[in-house]
């Protein structure tokens, strides 16, 4: 059976009005008179949470855009009986920066959709289905949930007022007037599909990747609060009289998390906040044993309306990232807390290298820390941070899908990126720099890194389909900087934020400091782009754009050592004629062959050595560790991994967007890069040829014969 009807339909409840902010609730209850298996596709806009007789099965749309709106498929099965199915679905307001949504996400504000069936009973919306217009909840605007004033793309907080909440609204439908059936929207069209005017603006396709993992985590020690609280197995539980109380909660590490808080009575205010480290009065961070200080304003936080002499249960609708747990309590009554627990939200990969060095324990603390720091940046997409943005830029997401594969051998993530990026392509041939999101950005350097990223994907799982497919796009970018060609053979400035990296003298991240010269940097990206594409060429047979291609890149290559080399420091300056240097420049002439292979593993050795060159960040650290792991130079590769081993040293339990104290993000994917070099480096275990043949789930430096001499005798 189709799990979509003949005219499948979009629905929302009748008072509800485009954009109109908050949660709706909806439900269908139906009989079977003999086991079945229930099929259902789901979709709503803004996003839902689904559920089969009160139990959470998933939850929804994974981000994409108008034009490639997911779905989600169910599978279930159920007894004979009665049943029902329901959904809690909300609604942002509005999209612009100051609103309360998400920036990673893209809809069109108010709308839902469920199809499929149990045995031979349909469940289409909205025939049989009921909806309320749930006021007990909303979002919270960001001077509410934060006071500090600042505003975050990542989805808003929770207001939840238990006096009027009804906690059985998805187990048992009573005869309420407030309960009405849903209006049609119009006919549901897929993506790619539509062969008239159409009734709705979105265009369906099924989720492209798994759904989220929930893993109970249990919660490591109390770190402040009244004697009467305790953990049991690692859930907050306790008695606690009417007044003010604060109860501070260690996590143990940093992580995603969804948060369960249950209990009875309270008649109060509880603000449940979440931050990645603690601060002392000073707003210092306090990182290392002891713990102790605050979360307060420096974390974002729910607000939780209490009632009297009434059970109550919260479930956050989205993950929340911190370390750290603070309950901030106003009691006028006594409160049973039953429990405050978590799971850990990321993506079910599931089979992972697990890295084992008993000579360098250092090297397995690292390792782990990146791949957990890379667990928490991915749930329906690649993120940079949880806990300030959740979108996926192509910069780091060409970090973690490397990450992916090599250390899963798993692609439909890095796979759907390629997708995301494709379908952001503007009128120029220029991708957004991320993408899903409502508030567009361009970072030329970054679709050169998405060409990159197909290259990568094909070397890893050798699927010519994927290049055919993206060949359009990839043209389409590399024509764009073909067009920027100056007289002299460099590729010119491309306008928009030409973003290389942030270090301490580029403004806004700019190598040629905002002067408007090319950028040595971003020809050699550029030049090692078309030798890529040029090779993805030959395998779809198309071998005269690839030599055209193969031209481009000579030529570039040509133009940066005419006009961008000094001969006499033996260093590429970052634009023409101008004493700029930086460590980028040199490292990125050893990747693309800049520098004649013979001399790659000397100059570069120079080059990390000299500390008069403009330093990168840990994300550009990636490039550095690549560059190295070409030249063979375990020494400096070794050396390299410093920042890594003083972010453990400081105390921190994932790797940050930057390696100081005062960090902004304690959590950022583009620091998780030591996962894959450690596999491709310090392991050497990459495709020697495209495709994966083989995975195996543990490495052990001591038994792996894949390991040079030199590298085996550092670590």
């Amino acid at each position: 059976m189709n799990l979509f009807p003949k005219e499948p339909l979009w629905c929302r409840h009748p008072d509800q009005y485009t954009w109109m902010p908050g949660y709706t609730l909806y439900v269908r209850k139906f009989s079977l008179a003999e086991a079945q298996t229930m099929s259902l596709a789901v979709s709503a806009d803004c996003r839902y949470r689904f559920y089969c007789d009160g139990k959470f099965i998933g939850n929804g749309p994974c981000r994409g855009d108008i034009s490639h709106y997911n779905y989600e498929e169910y599978t279930l099965d159920l007894s004979a009986g009665e049943h029902i199915i329901a959904l809690d679905v909300l609604v942002w307001r509005g999209s612009w920066r100051e609103c309360p949504m998400p920036w990673s996400e893209i809809h069109n504000g108010a709308g839902v959709l469920v199809c499929g069936f149990a045995g031979e009973v349909r469940l289409d919306m909205p025939e049989k289905w009921q909806c309320r217009i749930d006021t007990s909840r909303r979002s919270l605007e960001w001077h509410e949930a934060w006071g500090t004033g600042i505003i975050t793309p990542v989805p808003p907080m929770d207001e939840v007022d238990f006096n009027r909440f009804d906690a059985n609204w998805c187990t048992a439908l009573c005869d309420d007037p407030s309960w009405v059936t849903p209006v049609k929207i119009g006919k549901a069209e897929f993506s790619g599909k539509c062969r008239n005017d159409t009734q709705t603006t979105w265009r369906l396709m099924p989720r492209m990747i798994k759904k989220s993992a929930y893993i109970p985590t249990p919660l490591a020690k109390i770190l402040c609060g009244e004697k009467s609280v305790r953990l049991t197995n690692g859930i907050l539980t306790g008695q606690l009289p009417a007044g003010k109380h604060r109860i501070i909660v260690d996590i143990g590490r940093n992580q995603t998390s969804m948060i369960h808080l249950a209990g009875s009575g309270g008649s109060g205010i509880c603000r449940c906040a979440y931050s990645e480290a603690l601060f002392d009065e000073e707003n210092r961070r306090c990182r290392k044993e002891p713990l102790k200080g605050i979360i307060g304003q420096n974390g974002y936080g729910d607000r939780l309306i209490l009632p009297s002499k009434k059970e109550w249960k919260y479930d956050s609708f989205h993950f929340r990232t911190g370390r750290f747990i603070e309950l901030e309590l106003d009691l006028s009554e006594p409160l049973t807390l039953e429990y405050l627990k978590i799971t850990f939200a990321t993506y079910p990969f599931e089979k992972y290298f697990e890295f084992r060095s008993p000579g360098n324990p250092l090297l397995e603390k690292i390792y782990d820390t990146a791949w957990h720091t890379a667990r928490c940046c991915i749930h329906e997409h690649y993120e940079d941070c949880p806990y300030y943005e959740q979108m996926q830029y192509a910069g780091d997401t060409r970090i973690q899908a490397l990450i992916s594969y090599a250390a899963t051998g798993e692609d439909a993530p890095g796979r759907q990126a390629l997708c995301h990026f494709d379908w952001s392509r503007q009128h120029t041939g220029l991708t957004y720099s991320r993408y899903p999101t409502n508030f567009q950005q361009t970072i030329p350097l970054f679709s050169l890194i998405w060409v990159m990223m197909v290259h990568d994907h094909y070397r890893y799982f050798g699927k010519s389909e994927v290049v055919n497919e993206h060949v359009p796009g990839i043209l389409a970018v590399l024509d764009y900087f073909e067009r920027l060609r100056l007289a002299n053979g460099l590729i010119g400035e491309p306008g928009d934020w030409t973003f290389t990296d942030w270090t301490s003298c580029w403004p806004g991240g700019k190598s040629n400091r905002n002067e408007g010269s090319p950028e040595t940097v971003l020809n050699l990206f550029y030049a090692e782009a078309c030798r890529m594409s040029a090779e993805l060429l030959c395998i779809i047979g198309d071998t005269d754009t690839a030599k055209r291609l193969t031209g481009r890149r000579d030529r570039t290559i040509r133009a940066v050592n005419e006009y961008c080399f000094d001969r006499e420091k033996n260093r590429y300056r970052d634009v023409p004629d101008k004493e700029y240097y930086s460590i980028h420049s040199q490292v990125m002439a050893v990747l693309s062959d800049a520098v004649e292979p013979s001399k790659q593993k000397d100059f570069l050795a120079q080059a990390v050595s000299d500390n008069s060159l403009t330093q990168c960040s840990l994300y550009f650290g990636f490039y550095v560790l690549e560059a190295l792991k070409k030249c063979g130079d375990a020494e400096n590769f070794i050396k390299r991994l410093e920042p890594w081993r003083k972010m453990l040293e400081m105390g921190f339990t994932t790797f940050p967007e930057v390696p100081h104290d005062r960090t902004r993000s304690e959590c950022h994917a583009w620091s998780s890069g030591p996962v894959y070099q450690f596999i491709t480096g310090l392991m050497g275990i990459f495709p020697e040829r495209p495709g994966i043949s083989s995975f195996d789930r543990k490495l052990d430096i001591r038994e792996s014969w894949q390991i040079s001499g030199d590298i085996k005798q550092l670590v």
